[in-house]
């Protein structure tokens, strides 16, 4: 049966791990905690979907908070980089907002432009502490490569928050059993 081929599917050790981290990480932002939620991993295999949850767990608990798909922000922010109210105007709800979810971090080709810009905004966040909600394809040690302070910044946020499922099935290749 299809339901009977999900449950097989779903029941992987890793996905697993990564909801008892998800459910977790709520009660722990719930509670006035600041970590980051982090999540990397192939195309497909639900960061997105887990991050959303959380997302919106902690944003019905009480806590406001503002989805960004990066690529479009990073889009947005860089065509008015040379203007520096409207890059104010692009930036600051990112950084001040009490919870960010950032989804497909650095996806594409990253440019100087993207690292700056990463940056400026991983930093804000860092310094004040504010938790964020954070999706890539790319993993952290990839990250650390393309630029030390900003994926060492992820990384100690992140704390016990991590998952790599840069090895997971993606579920949008996936055939399911016919009954």
């Amino acid at each position: 049966s299809v339901s009977r081929g999900l449950g097989d599917v779903y029941k992987r050790q890793w996905q697993r791990r990564a909801l008892d981290m998800a459910q977790d990480y709520v009660q722990q932002i719930a509670a006035g905690d600041s970590s980051w939620f982090i999540i990397c991993g192939t195309p497909g295999c639900g960061k997105t979907t887990l991050c959303t949850t959380i997302f919106r767990a902690i944003v019905e608990g009480g806590k406001p908070g503002l989805y960004v798909s990066w690529r479009e922000f990073a889009r947005r922010a860089k065509a008015v980089g040379n203007d520096r109210d409207d890059f104010r105007e692009e930036t600051e709800p990112l950084k001040n907002t009490p919870l960010l979810y950032l989804d497909d971090f650095w996806k594409g080709e990253i440019r100087p432009a993207d690292v700056h810009l990463a940056f400026e905004l991983i930093n804000a966040r860092y310094i004040s502490k504010k938790p964020t909600i954070l999706s890539s394809e790319n993993t952290l040690e990839a990250i650390l490569r393309g630029d030390e302070a900003i994926g060492s910044r992820l990384f100690e946020m992140a704390g016990g928050y991590y998952m790599d499922c840069s090895r997971a099935v993606s579920y949008t290749h996936l055939t399911l059993p016919t009954t």
